[in-house]
C-alpha cells in the first residue's frame, strides 16, 4: 500500500474554499454564511505569518486546518504535539484578527493582530518555531 501524500498548504486552501458555498442558515440554526472576502483575508493572513516564520526561523509552518468559525468568521487552526494556535478572521475587515494558543507546558498566548504585526509575527514565529 502506498503511503498517503502529505497535504500541502495549497491543498488545504483548495479544500477550505468550499466554506464560501455555505449560505445563511447552513446549519439550520440561523448561522450566517461565509463571504469570499473573509476567506481571501484568511489566506492573506496565513501567507503573511507563514512567511514570517520561514524568515525568522528558517522553517515552514505545518499545514493548518482552515475552517468555518462562528458568526461568518474563518478559523485557521494548527494543532501539533507541542503547541496549538488559532487565528480567527473576522467578517468586518476593520476588526482585528484575533489569535490564541497553548503549548504543551501550559504556556498560553492571546491577542489581536494590529498595526504591530511585525512584533506579533516575531512572537508567533518564536511560539511555533522555538527560536
Amino acid at each position: 500500500m502506498r503511503p498517503m501524500a502529505k497535504s500541502t498548504l495549497a491543498d488545504e486552501v483548495k479544500r477550505a474554499q468550499q466554506i464560501v458555498s455555505l449560505e445563511d442558515d447552513w446549519d439550520g440554526e440561523g448561522s450566517p454564511g461565509y463571504a469570499q472576502d473573509t476567506f481571501d483575508r484568511a489566506v492573506e493572513v496565513l501567507d503573511r505569518y507563514a512567511n514570517a516564520v520561514r524568515k525568522r526561523c528558517g522553517r515552514s509552518l505545518p499545514v493548518p486546518t482552515i475552517g468555518a468559525g462562528p458568526d461568518g468568521t474563518i478559523d485557521i487552526y494548527w494543532d501539533t504535539a507541542t503547541w496549538a494556535l488559532l487565528f480567527n478572521i473576522p467578517v468586518n475587515s476593520n476588526d482585528p484578527v484575533t489569535y490564541s494558543g497553548k503549548q504543551s507546558d501550559s504556556r498560553t498566548i492571546k491577542g489581536n493582530l494590529t498595526d504591530a504585526e511585525d512584533k506579533i509575527a516575531g512572537v508567533v514565529a518564536e511560539w511555533v518555531g522555538g527560536k
